[in-house]
């Protein structure tokens, strides 16, 4: 008899850091939704966890913030865990 584990996914931190790097780079769902091909809608769907953004549209996310693919998902920004690169360049440091 084989007994099988139950796979839980990990956790993952899409919602949370997508809200963060919003309110924290003062960037509108509008703005962000132009630069990467999505409505508003959709982008608040993402927002409030009703949706998860495809890998795709992650990927552009990233690239308009500057972040690493893996940070985004894997890594609470709001905790002040990694420094973040404003569109400007500079270096912004999260307060705890």
């Amino acid at each position: 008899m084989t007994i099988y584990k139950k796979i839980t996914p990990p956790e993952n931190y899409i919602r949370t850091n997508l809200r963060w790097l919003l309110f924290t780079r003062g960037i509108l769902m509008k703005e962000l939704g132009t630069a990467i091909g999505e409505s508003v809608p959709t982008i608040s769907n993402w927002v409030r966890y009703k949706a998860i953004p495809p890998i795709q549209k992650i990927q552009k996310i990233c690239l308009f913030f500057g972040i690493a693919i893996d940070d985004f998902v894997n890594v609470d920004l709001s905790n002040g865990n990694m420094p973040i690169v404003a569109r400007n360049g500079k270096m912004m440091h999260p307060e705890p």
